[in-house]
C-alpha cells in the first residue's frame, strides 16, 4: 500500500546539505543454518572538515565508516559478532569494536536495548556502533519473517495473539485485527 505523503510533496525552505549519514542493514541466511545481519554506517560532510586529531577531510571523505556483522539463530540468540572501524576521527576509535564481544550469547529480544546500554554505554564502547545495534535487531527479526509467517501467530496465556496492540496497524480496534482475528477485535 502506497502512502500519499512523500518527502518531495512537502514544501522546503531553501537549504544546503552539510552532513550525510548512511546506514545500511542487510539480513542473510547462511548455509550452516544460522543467519547474519550486517550493518554499515558512513558519515560524510559537504565541506572541509577538521577531525579530532587535527587532520583535514575533503568533502565526501568519510568521517566515520564502520560495520558490524551479527551471527544469530532462529531464536535471535547471538552466536558471534564481528566489527570494524575503517574510518574515524581519532585513532583510538579503531579499538572500540572489540567491546562488542560482550554481546555474544545474548538474545535480540526484550531487554536487548538495555543490555546494549549496560555493556557498551558511555566509555564502555563506541556510541556509533552501539546505536547501530537496535535497528540491527529489527533487521534480524525481519530476516526471519519467512519462518515466522509459516507458523501460527504466537499467543499469550489467554490465547490472544501477541501481535495485537503491538503497533498502530495491529490495534485491536483496527481493520487488520478485525480481518485476521475478529474474535479479539474491539469497536473504537
Amino acid at each position: 500500500m502506497e502512502n500519499p505523503a512523500k518527502a518531495e510533496t512537502v514544501p522546503v525552505v531553501g537549504r544546503r546539505a552539510l552532513h550525510t549519514r548512511c546506514i545500511e542493514m542487510t539480513g542473510y541466511e547462511r548455509d550452516d543454518g544460522l543467519y547474519e545481519v550486517e550493518g554499515r554506517l558512513r558519515d560524510t560532510k559537504t565541506t572541509l572538515f577538521k577531525t579530532g586529531d587535527g587532520s583535514t577531510l575533503n568533502p565526501g571523505e568519510p568521517i566515520h565508516q564502520m560495520w558490524i556483522r551479527l551471527v544469530y539463530d532462529e531464536q535471535m540468540l547471538v552466536h558471534d559478532i564481528f566489527s570494524g572501524t575503517e574510518f574515524a576521527p581519532y585513532a583510538e576509535c579503531a579499538n572500540a569494536p572489540a567491546a562488542l564481544q560482550k554481546l555474544r550469547g545474548l538474545s535480540m529480544k526484550a531487554g536487548w536495548s538495555q543490555e546494549i546500554r549496560l555493556r557498551l554505554g558511555g566509555a564502555l564502547g563506541c556510541t556509533h556502533l552501539a546505536q547501530m545495534l537496535q535497528p540491527m535487531a529489527t533487521t534480524a527479526f525481519q530476516t526471519l519473517s519467512r519462518i515466522r509467517l509459516s507458523k501460527p501467530s504466537p499467543l499469550d496465556p489467554s490465547g490472544r495473539p501477541y501481535k495485537i496492540d503491538s503497533c498502530w496497524t495491529f490495534s485491536a480496534g483496527g481493520d487488520v485485527v478485525k480481518q485476521r482475528w475478529p474474535q479479539f477485535a474491539r469497536s473504537e
